[in-house]
């Protein structure tokens, strides 16, 4: 996968690290679902990429690489209140 690199992101972002940026504001079980992998790790992850785009929370995260331009709105994942994902 290809890798972003922006002087106002503490490292590279991969095109993985985007996938997992779009789906923050599911809870990790559901992100863990979707990427095949456990809870555990999507917590590690999301870790590595709040530090990475040097922020203190996932919903900085998420305007922060839509303010880069690393995403667009139409891309995030979202949860509607029937616990529906609006994925793409």
């Amino acid at each position: 996968m290809a890798t972003v690199t922006v002087s106002k992101v503490n490292g590279k972002i991969s095109g993985s690290d985007l996938e997992l940026i779009r789906q923050l504001s599911l809870p990790d079980k559901i992100i863990a679902q979707n990427l095949e992998t456990t809870p555990g790790v999507i917590n590690m992850r999301v870790s590595r990429v709040i530090t990475k785009l040097g922020v203190e929370n996932r919903t900085a995260a998420v305007v922060k690489a839509l303010r880069l331009g690393l995403i667009k709105i139409d891309q995030i994942v979202f949860r509607s209140f029937d616990g529906r994902t609006n994925s793409h």
